[in-house]
C-alpha cells in the first residue's frame, strides 16, 4: 500500500469513528449522572455527591435562600456543584456545612427544574 492510501484510510477512520466514540462517551456520562443524581437526597453530604457523581469541574459560590414547595425555609446556599453532559446539567446546592439543600436539572438551558426525589 502506498503512503497516500494509508493516510486517506487513517483520515477516514478518524472522521467516522472519533465522533461515534465521543457521542458514546456522552451517552454513558449522561446515563451515569442521571442514575446517580436520583440517589442523592437533600441533607446528604458533599462527599456523597462527589462519590456518586465524581469531581465537579464547575464549582461556584452562591448566596440565595432555598425554600421547599410549602414555602418553608430550607437553608442558604453557600456553594453549587454542576455536572454537564452534552445537553443536560445537574446542579447541587450546598449550605455552609456541606449538606445538599436543593438539586436542579437543566435540559437545553431550561434551568431551575427540581429533580425528582429532591424531598
Amino acid at each position: 500500500m502506498s503512503r497516500t492510501y494509508k493516510t486517506i484510510v487513517l483520515v477516514v477512520f478518524v472522521l467516522v469513528f472519533l465522533p461515534l466514540i465521543l457521542i458514546g462517551s456522552c451517552i454513558v456520562r449522561t446515563k451515569s449522572y442521571e442514575s446517580e443524581s436520583k440517589l442523592i437526597e437533600k441533607g446528604e453530604s458533599k462527599q456523597k455527591v462527589i462519590d456518586g457523581m465524581g469531581k465537579s469541574f464547575e464549582i461556584n459560590s452562591c448566596n440565595f435562600v432555598v425554600y421547599d414547595s410549602n414555602k418553608k425555609y430550607v437553608g442558604e446556599c453557600f456553594e453549587t456543584y454542576t455536572y454537564n453532559s452534552l445537553f443536560e446539567k445537574w446542579t447541587f446546592a450546598f449550605d455552609k456545612n456541606g449538606a445538599v439543600i436543593e438539586k436542579y436539572y437543566s435540559f437545553l438551558g431550561e434551568y431551575g427544574q427540581m429533580l425528582p426525589n429532591s424531598n
